[in-house]
């Protein structure tokens, strides 16, 4: 013989807590009555006559419904329910004696769980309602509760937050001045200043004057991050030429290109357009996308920077280069802080913190556009965002975007 199957726990309860208001006798009592036949239960049913003596009941212990009547002898039901809608409040069924339309309105107005005519009731409906009030409230208070963990949690994350930018600013300031000491004195060694040296004692000095300067780039770097979480980075817009600042990007990298044997092109269309735009931030963009793609193309490959008008309000900048290209996986999140594409250093020359591609894009944001970039592996990256055209209507031709 198969062994019973045990029973299923109401609104997931073995035991049930329930307060009736009702100053009818007959009625308390077949509501008494009805709740003590669910199955399964352990039903503790209190019953009384009055809203005073209702609120002092729930003052003693908690309750896990509450089933008033609509007519009692100190005040309504719905007066009752006025006063117990608040999270943590027991749910409420609302007994009327008629199916009255505005009874019912105003019933779900205060926010009354459900709704039962007296004359109609019986046991499966009474007992249906009260499942169905236990288990809303239950989802209620449980969704209340995760939304105070996830508050709690997500206080967490901003104290450290705040933590982590403030130690960005303690570690960029408190350390680069000694650096930048220690890269002046290793020049003046270098320039003979302190005496003569080798050949390659002066090569072993330069070595180290430029890790004092890729130092300083990633001290630079977690300030500027720091600056965009804050919202204190500002622009400042103004029309401007956009050939000026291609033509000093590629400058400030050509020797890079060079020593790594990478060809380095642009292509500057005649006659294009003043754009709108902090001219110092795009530079700083363009650059860090040239430096990327030298970063990341073998030697004898190629890199092309070309400037195209996107259409009549916009002129686009693009990066391509025949270097190791960047998988499908990864193309969603090389714009994330600190983000590396595992593997991609062994076709990598220099180091890098991971927040060059991410600033360039905050910088890129903050003009109105988004950074965009198609990729295969293998067969090279190209990164390309567009610039809006200063049109002579523009209002305030200088602006400044915090």
């Amino acid at each position: 013989m198969n062994a019973a199957a045990p029973a299923q726990s109401f609104a997931g309860r073995q035991a049930l807590r329930v307060l009736i208001i009702d100053d009818e006798p007959v009625d308390r009592e077949r509501c008494v009555r009805f709740i003590k036949q669910i199955p399964g239960v352990d039903s503790n049913v209190i019953g009384v006559e009055t809203i005073a003596e209702a609120d002092q009941q729930l003052r003693l212990g908690r309750f896990d419904c509450v089933i008033t009547d609509y007519h009692l002898s100190d005040e309504t039901g719905l007066d009752f329910a006025a006063k117990h809608h608040d999270d943590g409040d027991p749910p409420i069924i609302l007994l009327t004696g008629n199916g009255s339309e505005t009874v019912v309105l105003e019933a779900l107005r205060t926010g009354v769980a459900d709704y039962l005519i007296k004359s109609s009731l019986t046991a499966n409906g009474l007992q249906r309602a009260i499942q169905n009030a236990v288990e809303k409230s239950d989802l209620r208070d449980s969704v209340r509760a995760r939304n105070e963990t996830i508050a709690r949690a997500n206080q967490t994350l901003q104290k450290r937050s705040n933590e982590i930018q403030r130690f960005y600013h303690t570690v960029s300031h408190e350390l680069k001045t000694p650096l930048t000491a220690a890269r002046e004195f290793i020049s003046l060694v270098v320039d003979g200043v302190a005496g003569d040296i080798n050949d390659q004692q002066r090569e072993f000095l330069v070595h180290a004057v430029d890790c004092c300067d890729q130092l300083a780039m990633h001290f630079n770097d977690l300030v500027e991050t720091a600056r965009f979480e804050t919202g204190k980075l500002q622009l400042q817009r103004r029309p401007g030429r956009i050939e000026k600042v291609v033509l000093r990007a590629v400058f400030s990298v050509s020797a890079q290109a060079n020593d790594r044997g990478v060809t380095l092109l642009h292509h500057l269309p005649p006659e294009l357009p003043d754009v709108y735009m902090d001219d110092g931030r795009i530079l700083q963009v363009v650059a860090n996308l040239l430096t990327n793609a030298i970063k990341f193309t073998e030697p004898g490959g190629r890199i092309e920077l070309t400037v195209t008008r996107a259409d009549a309000d916009h002129v686009q900048v693009s990066v391509q280069d025949s270097g190791c290209g960047i998988e499908p996986e990864h193309l969603d999140h090389i714009f994330e802080r600190l983000y590396q594409v595992p593997r991609a250093e062994e076709h990598a020359t220099g180091g890098g913190l991971g927040l060059g591609l991410c600033i360039a894009k905050e910088i890129v944001e903050l003009h109105g556009n988004r950074l965009q970039v198609t990729s295969k592996r293998g067969q090279g990256s190209t990164f390309y965002f567009s610039v809006p055209v200063a049109h002579p209507h523009l209002p305030n031709p200088e602006e400044t975007f915090q």
